[in-house]
């Protein structure tokens, strides 16, 4: 069994033949839902062919059966094919910094996604869209690649086929898509989807937005999914455990939990300091933030957004909403203040940190040295990455840039460059422009 729902089964099997395939079985337990999953099976079976005719890269539909009070529907296996979110899943976040380079064009030995991966994607949306279908549940998960780059599209039972293409539809769908990418994709990527999605779809495009805009609106889309799913995993949903007074991220260990809570219950300490907790896996470095509900609640919150959004931030860790309130947030074992770093590898750190922020459509009002620390990666040697620490409010874009925005983001952009570089000169300023530029992309270039 390769995934199972409450109405839906996928498995390999082999035919008469002797012959691998897959079989997608639709069987709801609900009665009410019953009722439908021979129209979804029939759905799927009949847009499958439907593309696979019009050249659509889709898995060859093979059959349709009713099975034991389930309907089938069986196509033929991809071998080798591995899911877009499993490819970009084993990568490093996107830092943004360096405008036009490929998905990882820095590393070495790995196994990823390129320009034309990206450019075939869009094509196969252009071309569903010219068939009037709109697949709402089209994400990466849903793209099979191939180790040539070629892909395959799947799951189609929530596709529709339109009477006409529909340029809300069309719009919404490569917004979605373009959203859940964005964290583990470059520009470059991103922009070669959208323009071969834009090519491919021609006059029906020009009623869309334009390229840069359908880029800002899927930076708004995926703000707006993050700050959803940040509020609802980490008040008390997957994303933590409630220990006590406290809520504390899932994964750390038990053990930690009672020395959190006495930490944090702590009123005689600090408004803010740092300091180590032993572990089962050794000591653990956490930054430790006291205030007000308020206060703390956001700082809390803007870095679970932050992480979510992957950004390099000291990851939350345990939280304290009753008084005395207080959060702790986990830095890296080798944290240094940004003030006491120096030299080209923490200019690089902190430029990227800006650039990712920009790009992600996102930024910290009054963001200063004392708000980053730089730590070493495990990549190449001599390494380093900033990262924000507890940041107390967090800023995102408007999904449409005016007139009046992209001079303030200019300005901001400006005044963090200048502001840095100041603290490094001969190293930073070059870098950090560089960053910004191409974190901020097309908006300050339209305007």
């Amino acid at each position: 069994m390769l995934k199972s729902s409450r109405s839906r089964s996928i498995r390999v099997e082999t035919d008469d033949a002797g012959r691998a395939r897959i079989v997608k079985r639709f069987a709801s337990k609900g009665e009410l839902a019953r009722l439908f999953d021979r129209r979804r099976a029939e759905r799927e079976f009949e847009l499958l062919e439907l593309c696979h005719r019009s050249g659509v890269p889709v898995p060859q539909p093979l059959g349709l059966v009713r099975r034991e009070g389930g309907f089938e529907v069986a196509t033929e296996l991809l071998d080798g094919h591995r899911s877009l979110a499993e490819l970009l899943a084993d990568l490093p976040a996107e830092p943004g910094a360096e405008p036009g380079a490929e998905p990882g064009a820095a590393r070495s030995g790995r196994c990823e996604p390129g320009i034309a991966t990206f450019r075939a994607l869009g094509d196969a949306l252009a071309a569903l869209h010219l068939l009037a279908i709109d697949h709402p549940d089209l994400h990466p998960g849903n793209v099979l690649v191939a180790p040539n780059g070629t892909i395959a599209l799947i799951d189609f039972h929530a596709a529709h086929r339109r009477a006409r293409p529909s340029a809300r539809r069309l719009a919404r769908d490569v917004i979605s898509l373009e959203a859940a990418l964005r964290e583990r994709t470059s520009l470059a990527a991103r922009e070669a989807l959208l323009g071969a999605w834009l090519v491919g779809v021609g006059a029906l495009g020009s009623h869309v937005l334009r390229g840069a805009a359908l880029d800002a609106a899927s930076r708004a889309r995926r703000i707006a999914v993050v700050a959803k799913r940040a509020r609802r995993s980490w008040r008390g949903g997957n994303a933590v455990r409630e220990t006590g007074e406290c809520i504390v991220r899932h994964d750390a260990p038990p053990e930690l939990d009672a020395p959190l809570a006495a930490c944090l219950s702590d009123a005689t300490g600090p408004d803010s300091c740092t300091l180590e907790l032993d572990s089962p896996a050794g000591p653990r470095r956490i930054f430790v933030l006291r205030g007000d509900r308020p206060s703390v609640a956001s700082a809390w919150f803007a870095s679970a957004r932050l992480a979510e959004h992957a950004v390099a931030v000291a990851r939350p860790l345990a939280c304290k909403t009753s008084r005395p309130c207080a959060a702790a947030f986990e830095l890296g074992a080798d944290a240094r203040p940004y003030a006491d770093a120096s030299g080209e590898s923490a200019a690089r750190a902190v430029a990227e940190l800006l650039g990712t922020l920009f790009d992600r459509g996102l930024f910290v009002p009054g963001l200063a040295q004392d708000d980053l620390v730089v730590e070493r990666t495990n990549g190449a040697r001599g390494a380093s990455r900033g990262v924000l620490v507890a940041p107390r409010e967090l800023v995102p874009w408007p999904a449409r840039m005016g007139r009046r925005t992209r001079p303030r983001l200019a300005l901001d952009a400006q005044v963090l460059a200048e502001g840095f570089a100041a603290a490094n000169r001969g190293h930073a300023a070059a870098r950090i422009e560089r960053a910004l530029a191409a974190g901020l992309g097309a908006e300050l270039a339209d305007g």
